[in-house]
């Protein structure tokens, strides 16, 4: 299964929509705050441990921004 699919499923069991998950906790970290924060510097802490990627979820915000599939933000970002 290819890992954009695998992203999405988590995003949308968590009531998501179809954005990846790490975009999702990175706008709702800006936007909300709270626990979203620390999910997000847990995630990019794993995704550096693992593939030694930097600011994952940004990256991921980013690349679903330049494919047209992130959404707006109630705060306007996005």
């Amino acid at each position: 299964m290819d890992k954009v699919k695998i992203s999405n499923t988590i995003n949308r069991m968590g009531c998501g929509t179809e954005i990846l998950y790490c975009t999702r906790v990175y706008c709702n970290a800006r936007t909300y705050g709270g626990a979203w924060i620390p999910m997000e510097w847990i995630l990019d802490r794993v995704f550096y441990l693992l593939r030694g990627q930097k600011q994952h979820c940004r990256s991921s915000y980013l690349w679903e921004k330049r494919n047209g599939k992130a959404q707006k933000t109630k705060n306007g970002r996005g």
